[in-house]
Order: C-alpha cells, then sequence, then structure tokens
C-alpha cells in the first residue's frame, strides 16, 4: 500500500460565473461529488 498523496492543484467554475480552485478550501472539511448523466 502507497502511502496518501496531496491532490493535484484544480481550478473549477463557479455557478455564480466565478472561478474556484483547491487553494479556497485548503484547511475546509469539503464533499467534492462527482456527476454525470451517461
Amino acid at each position: 500500500v502507497s502511502p496518501p498523496t496531496p491532490m493535484p492543484a484544480f481550478s473549477i467554475p463557479g455557478i455564480s460565473g466565478t472561478r474556484g480552485s483547491d487553494a479556497d478550501l485548503r484547511n475546509k472539511v469539503t464533499v467534492i461529488r462527482f456527476w454525470a448523466s451517461w
């Protein structure tokens, strides 16, 4: 088993048109839900 590694940096568009990044979420409890309509 490999030791855990940090998640890569990311930036995503928000609903209001602003961008969010991993730096905005640092030290906060966060749930990221991936969804797709396949």
